[in-house]
């Protein structure tokens, strides 16, 4: 029966004593909401997220720690002389591996999400309709034991179809967990590792190309005693040049 005024098709239902309910939202617990107005899609529980995020957080302390030793390591040796550069390329660095973790969680929450949205009512339904659930291969229980192939001789029937159903749901949980365990690795590898390698400076890379020259020049900033030495050096070479010329000159070379 129709619900709101003028016929709007979507919502029907009928209040107290049998007489239609007419315009608003219907009465609590009354009426239902039609195809217009879908349900909001359930998310998981916590639990199933915890270890694809435990994965990625992993991989993002590596990462992590492997900056500063490369940086301190004889390969850098150079960039130690100047330190506002190599702080850049830390801290360029560090935001990059953030970028990457906040990317592959979001991956691994839709890879957990997208397997356990199979589990609907509808599951369930064909599992109580079905004359047998012995299933195939051996499944393990939550504490890692096996399960049982049918349930014990002389089970109530509402007992056994209990039985069906956890069963049923060990089997889905294992399919699950087999799944996640093949492609959460890849997502970890798509979006952390292959980005860390090929792309974790390029931020610092376009920066550094849009800076004028004072801040190059502050980048590039040799250590005071560095440049104190350099510009010694500097002076040194050419008061020998020009001891040179003049030598040249009086021999007459």
């Amino acid at each position: 029966m129709p619900g709101v005024a003028g016929g709007t098709p979507g919502v029907e239902g009928v209040a107290g004593g049998g007489r239609p309910w007419r315009g608003g939202l219907p009465p609590a617990g009354r009426g239902r909401v039609g195809p217009t107005s879908p349900a909001p899609p359930r998310r998981p529980a916590p639990q199933m997220h915890q270890p694809a995020r435990k994965a990625v957080d992993a991989v993002h302390r590596v990462l992590s720690e492997l900056v500063p030793a490369t940086l301190a390591s004889e390969r850098c040796a150079e960039l130690s002389r100047y330190r506002n550069l190599r702080e850049e390329v830390e801290e360029a660095a560090g935001a990059s591996l953030g970028r990457f973790r906040a990317r592959a969680l979001g991956m691994v929450e839709v890879l957990v999400d997208m397997e356990a949205s199979y589990l609907t009512a509808e599951f369930f339904r064909e599992i109580l309709a079905s004359p047998g659930a012995e299933g195939e291969g051996p499944l393990r229980g939550p504490d890692g034991g096996p399960l049982p192939l049918a349930p014990p001789p002389g089970t109530p029937p509402d007992r056994a179809a209990l039985w069906r159903i956890s069963r049923h749901v060990m089997a889905y949980l294992q399919v699950v967990s087999n799944q996640l365990t093949a492609t959460v690795p890849k997502a970890v590898v798509h979006c952390q590792v292959v980005p860390a390698k090929e792309a974790a400076l390029e931020p610092l890379r376009l920066a550094v190309g849009g800076k004028d020259s004072p801040g190059l020049r502050r980048l590039l900033a040799e250590d005071e005693a560095v440049a104190r030495r350099r510009a010694q050096c500097a002076s040194r070479l050419s008061l020998l040049r020009k001891a040179r010329r003049e030598i040249a000159e009086s021999i007459g070379w």
